[in-house]
């Protein structure tokens, strides 16, 4: 994976369809990581927090707030066994995951001041198979706590 910057000249794939993973190593181009749980769980809170309701088109969806998306994934606990992932640090975590993110096209920074979130145009491209095994997962996505969800905080 090689993301630079919001420019979007590299990319950041979550996962493969079976038999359609290109080759890695030597002269390919393509190196292979797992993306982090970190990633994936906020890539997963604001899925949930930019598509409130799975009975609509996944894209383009809502903006959200990044206190919401990033509420959602510290309500889940500690992600790790690392002392660092709680408190101020386990936000800069969060909140590099975002960047992460957006550099590569799954998430938009939007608003003017952008503090807020879309769903990504590489979002755009995926299959409604694709689309419709996530909402089966739906109600397994992240939420922020009640009252970030109200937007009293």
């Amino acid at each position: 994976m090689d993301v630079t910057g919001h420019a979007r000249n590299g990319r950041l794939a979550l996962g493969w369809v079976a038999g359609a993973e290109p080759i890695a190593g030597g002269e390919s181009g393509v190196s292979r990581t797992a993306p982090s749980r970190t990633l994936l769980l906020v890539f997963a809170a604001a899925v949930r927090a930019c598509w409130p309701d799975r009975s609509e088109s996944l894209y383009p969806g809502t903006a959200a707030k990044e206190t919401e998306v990033l509420a959602a994934v510290a309500a889940l606990g500690p992600l790790t066994a690392s002392a660092a992932d709680g408190g101020v640090p386990g936000e800069r975590h969060h909140k590099g995951a975002l960047r992460r993110l957006y550099d590569c096209g799954l998430l938009e920074p939007t608003g003017p001041d952008c503090r807020h979130v879309r769903l990504g145009p590489m979002v755009a491209l995926w299959s409604e198979t694709e689309t419709n095994a996530l909402r089966a997962v739906y109600d397994q996505l992240p939420l922020p706590p009640p009252e970030e969800a109200s937007g009293t905080s």
